[in-house]
């Protein structure tokens, strides 16, 4: 993992997200996403995980030579200091088990379809270096996609990431649907997944 990954707890990133409320919609989102996958991965791993982020060099050195870093320095790293041109998203970090990077995509903004997920998922071989990452489609309306056909339908082959998986939400569940490298789904507790 390079260099400049700092690493924040659950709470830290929990209680930042609460405190600057919609002023950060867009960046709220990725913020989300990095919870419920923490939540996800921290079952799977069964190792306290952590939530970390490309920062900017500044901020990365004053997050390194601060031995106990006060929440008021957290919250401004956090506010500030996350490298937004850097192609990962977010990375989840389970000490002696290994990290996981995240490029974050959202789906079904102007509608969803099946069809729609298909054309743009085969679109990303000519937009995307191949990548070691994850690629997380959020998508609205979850329930509408026919994921056996998105199965089907994807060209694995010509992927560019390692890993593609669907976050959504329906039913009071939160839905993580993998089809690279292999196919399966889980569900969990809404509720379970967001709280502290």
């Amino acid at each position: 993992m390079k260099n400049l990954v700092d690493c924040f707890s659950r709470q830290v990133v929990s209680d930042f997200m609460l405190s600057v409320g919609h002023e950060q919609a867009s960046k709220n989102f990725e913020f989300i996403a990095a919870l419920f996958m923490q939540r996800v991965y921290e079952e799977q791993w069964n190792a306290p995980t952590m939530i970390g982020f490309y920062m900017r060099p500044k901020w990365h050195e004053l997050l390194l030579k601060t031995e106990n870093p006060q929440p008021d320095l957290l919250t401004q790293a956090l506010r500030e200091g996350i490298d937004e041109h850097h192609p990962i998203d977010f990375v989840i970090v389970a000490e002696g088990i290994g990290h996981q990077e995240f490029q974050l995509k959202r789906f079904g903004m102007r509608g969803v379809s099946t069809q729609a997920l298909i054309d743009y998922l085969n679109g990303f071989k000519k937009q995307y270096a191949a990548s070691k990452a994850a690629c997380l489609i959020a998508i609205t309306d979850f329930e509408l996609i026919d994921f056996p056909r998105v199965n089907h339908e994807v060209e694995k082959k010509d992927f560019p990431f390692a890993e593609l998986l669907f976050i959504g939400v329906a039913d009071e569940k939160f839905f993580v649907a993998g089809i690279l490298p292999e196919e399966g789904w889980s569900a969990y507790d809404l509720r379970a997944v967001v709280a502290d």
